[in-house]
Parts: C-alpha cells; structure tokens; sequence
C-alpha cells in the first residue's frame, strides 16, 4: 500500500505503518507539553499510545491468525491513525468460521486487560482513578500521583472500550461481522451483508447526527466513515457472488492485438491510443508468450518519449496461464492480488483469448446494475 512502511513481521505477515501515523505521536506530545511543560509527561502520553496501538497490532494479529486457521492468508497488516486492519487474501466460505475470525479481535483485548488487571490488586486507588478519568470525574483523579500509576489502568480501559466499540453492528467494525455471520446461516452471505449494511448505516446516520449535534465532529465523521463502508462491503459482496457465478468462458475477449517482441514502442502506443486495449501480450516469432505490456509502460514509454525503443524493454515477464473453466472470482484475487493487468486464457494447448482488468471490472459494472 501506498505511504507505508513495514516496521515488522510476525508470523509471516508484514505490518506496515502508514506515514500519517507520525502526525498522532506528534499531536500528542505537543498537547502533553503544552498542558504540562513536562518533556516527561510528553514521554509518557507517546508511550501510551504506541502501547495502545500494540495492542490494536495485537487485535488484528487474533483475526489474522484464526483466518489462517480456516485456510485464509492475510496479506498484511496496516496501522493508521484511525486504528488497524487485517487484510485478508480472500472472505471464508462458512459464515461460523466469519463468526470466529471476527470475534477473535475483540477476544484479544479482552484477554489483555484481564492480564493487566491483577495491577488493581497492587494499587486499589488507580481504580478509582481510572473510572474518574472516563467518566469525567476529576475528583476521581485525585489519588494519581505519577504518570505510571494511571499508564496501566488507562490501557485496560483503552481495551475494553476497543472490545466494546468494535463490537457495534455495524461495518467495518467486527460486530458487523458477527452479525452478518450469523445472519448468513439462515438468509446467505449476499442478503445477510444487505441487512447488516442498512444497520450499519442506520447507526452510522445516528453517530453522525449526535456528533453534529454535541459537536464531537470526531464522532460525525466516524458515522460518515462507518456509512461509506456499510455501503461498500455490500457492494463486494455482491460482486463476490457475481464472480462466484460466472467463469473465464463467459467473458474472455478472443480478439486482441499481438505485440511482437522485436517491435518498437510506437506499435503498442498506437494501439493504446485507439481506446479498445490497454495492456498487451507480448510474443516472439515462435508465437509463444514471452510477457505481457502493462499499461502503465507504455504510458512511462510515451511520458519517456520512447517510441523507437525496443518493445522488450518494457516487458514483464509475470503472467499466468487460465482455462475458460476457472471462476472469475478466482481471476478477480490474481490480478487484484499479484497485479496482472491481462491474463491469456489456455485451451488445449491454444491461447484461445485473455481477459483483462478493465473488461473484468466492465462485466462487474454491468452485473452488478441488473436487479
């Protein structure tokens, strides 16, 4: 993903930190200087926050590793601002093994504020420290006398409001997904996503409307975000049955232009500019598929002024042979997942046509508009 950089790998699946992230850690020790004038107490306030955010690392990581369980990979995990997110390779078949993948998050951080807990044992004021800091209560904040004391119980209670609030039924939060887990078992995945999508987006229209309302504008565009997303997972999963549905036969194109190795950059820049192709297999004089010309070459090429350069030095050699049998949604995960902008499609031993990201996303559209 764009903007990202991976700072670790557990398990075999990378975490990557988007740059915005550094914003949070500065905000906060600007605002834990600026009320204190304590360089040490900035310390502390970006403390809690890294350790908050392993924790959020720690949530994603129960749902990544309980989907692997269920044969499903996780590509990676991404950090941000605004929280993490698994993402995985593919949704699993069986709506309990959505349910378990889902829930696992939240079970997370339940289980590290009851490991934490027993810290109340040690210093029973922090308690009540801790429910005057949420509640609002300052007389509650009376018995804190360090930054460490209030550091630990702070964190559990960060917990269990992760625990709580990603429970909402509402996407992309996991109780969403365990709602249209369960859902599912009785209606199936498409319709069971369309009711938990229009709940969602109920409460997404409440978050917004209280939000503007007490002006926690924090909270509004929470309800904007939780809308948007609602719609959207609707939106894939519907696709996702439409894939499920249909195979590499129903709309591989048998008419596409053949770019010879040994031509010059003008042929295949031509062929752009006509608005039918985009992206191109390349094949040697044997006929025989040497790579593919990614559009985004040939646009480097125009931008490089290249067009007496030979062909073969902007082609890639990653493709993959289909059959007109394969599900389109299989096609759907290689070219989203491996980055394949054209794929030709075998038969026999013969290329009988290929298919593409743009006529695959063109079929989606079409589909996707018929009731």
């Amino acid at each position: 993903m764009k903007g990202t950089i991976q700072i670790a790998k557990f398990a075999n699946i990378p975490v990557l930190l988007h740059w915005s992230f550094g914003l949070i850690l500065a905000w906060v020790a600007y605002v834990s200087f600026t009320e204190s004038g304590d360089w040490e107490l900035a310390l502390w306030g970006i403390s809690f926050v890294l350790s908050l955010f392993t924790c959020v690392v720690m949530h994603e990581y129960g749902h990544a590793l309980m989907a692997r369980r269920f044969g499903v990979q996780t590509r990676d995990i991404i950090l941000s601002p605004i929280g993490g997110i698994a993402r995985l390779e593919h949704l699993p078949e069986k709506p309990m093994q959505e349910f378990y993948i889902a829930i696992a998050g939240p079970l997370v951080n339940i289980a590290i504020a009851t490991i934490l807990s027993p810290y109340f044992l040690w210093d029973v004021g922090s308690f009540e420290s801790i429910i005057g800091f949420f509640t609002g209560n300052p007389d509650g904040m009376e018995s804190v006398t360090s930054p460490f004391q209030f550091f630990i119980p702070a964190l559990i209670g960060m917990n269990l409001i992760l625990a709580t609030f990603n429970m909402l039924p509402a996407f992309p939060m996991d109780g969403g997904r365990v709602l249209r887990s369960l859902l599912a078992i009785r209606l199936g995945r498409t319709k069971a996503t369309r009711v938990a999508s229009l709940l969602g987006q109920i409460l997404a229209i409440g978050l917004l409307v209280w939000g503007v309302y007490n002006f926690q504008f924090v909270t509004a565009l929470i309800g904007v975000f939780v809308f948007f997303t609602a719609s959207n997972e609707y939106k894939m999963v519907k696709n996702d049955d439409i894939l499920k549905r249909h195979t590499v036969g129903d709309i591989l194109r048998q008419h596409f232009t053949k770019i010879p190795a040994h031509a010059i950059m003008n042929f295949p820049i031509t062929e752009l500019q006509k608005g039918t192709e985009q992206s191109f297999l390349v094949f040697n004089e044997h006929e025989r598929i040497e790579g593919v010309l990614h559009q985004e070459f040939i646009l480097e090429a125009i931008k490089e002024k290249a067009h007496q350069e030979a062909v073969y030095n902007y082609v890639s050699p990653r493709f993959e042979y289909i059959s007109p049998n394969e599900t389109l949604k299989s096609i759907y995960y290689k070219i989203q997942g491996k980055g394949y902008s054209i794929l030709p499609v075998l038969e026999q031993g013969n290329i009988v046509g290929v298919i593409d990201r743009q006529g695959l996303n063109r079929f989606l559209t079409i589909q996707s508009k018929i009731k």
